[in-house]
């Protein structure tokens, strides 16, 4: 009876230890992905707070203007896109979110993008073989997440003085990214 005691006592304690420990790394996880979160939304709303700042305190050209508004509206088209990309991420995760499919021009999508990341990596070099008029049926949104995702990580993870190259094709009946 004694030793019966002390097994359970002893497997009920094993159980809490694995229980407290995967909350502890959950909590963890969760913490990573609020600093990304935040770092990533940071830094467009910084930029539209200068360019605004600018506008408001200096007397500048007509051009210089136009300059400074365009990249605002692209900062905030940025920030849109984090935040939907977070929206759309956590109903994923929970099972919420429900596909619209639709017949989409994957060139166009995937040359959209790789402009996008050239007007905010300028520094970089991306070169790009996109075959036109590749159309295939998928949900936009979801899409243009993992177009986003390659670049973003082939931008970070690659050599900085090399080019990221992107190519979309057609090869034996199946569209290759």
């Amino acid at each position: 009876e004694g030793i019966t005691f002390v097994l359970v006592t002893l497997l009920g304690a094993v159980f809490v230890y694995r229980s407290v420990r995967k909350q502890f790394l959950l909590g963890k996880q969760q913490q990573n992905f609020m600093m990304a979160v935040t770092h990533e939304l940071k830094t467009p709303i910084a930029i539209v707070n200068l360019n605004l700042e600018t506008l408001q305190k200096r007397k500048l050209d007509e051009e210089k203007q136009q300059r400074l508004i365009s990249s605002t509206l692209q900062e905030a088209d940025r920030l849109n896109d984090l935040t939907t990309n977070i929206l759309v991420t956590s109903q994923l995760e929970s099972g919420n979110y429900t596909p619209d499919k639709e017949r989409i021009n994957f060139s166009e999508l995937t040359d959209k993008s790789v402009a996008g990341f050239l007007s905010h990596h300028s520094n970089r070099s991306i070169h790009k073989n996109i075959e036109e008029n590749i159309f295939i049926g998928g949900e936009r949104l979801l899409l243009q997440l993992l177009i986003n995702n390659l670049l973003d990580n082939a931008l970070k993870y690659s050599a900085k003085d090399k080019p990221v190259c992107i190519e979309l094709s057609w090869q034996e009946k199946k569209v290759v990214l």
